[in-house]
């Protein structure tokens, strides 16, 4: 799937922040649903969230963040602590919010 990845580091935080723009909430949802399905075949611990509106899951012990908001699927990879992760996440979401994206 067409998306964007860019590598970020803050201090001694290192992760990678991941978003794939889609042509509907509805299509979308169906790739939050297939990356979701992907996980679940390698047999991951998920953890799905509802937040805000928005949905989201973490991918228990692995270090993985994904959400979907509107017509936005993104996440964050290998960031080492989950609460700093969230932190992350929010302020993604906070700025698409800004920027129109709809839920």
């Amino acid at each position: 799937k067409n998306g964007y990845r860019v590598d970020y580091a803050q201090g001694a935080l290192k992760y990678q922040l991941f978003l794939i723009p889609n042509a509907s909430n509805e299509e979308a949802e169906k790739v939050f649903k297939k990356y979701r399905h992907f996980l679940e075949s390698r047999k991951e611990t998920i953890l799905p969230l509802k937040k805000m509106g928005y949905r989201e899951l973490v991918v228990k012990g692995k270090d993985e963040y994904a959400f979907q908001i509107g017509p936005f699927v993104g996440g964050i990879l290998d960031s080492a602590d989950l609460k700093e992760a969230d932190a992350i996440m929010g302020e993604f979401i906070r700025h698409l919010r800004s920027a129109g994206a709809m839920e």
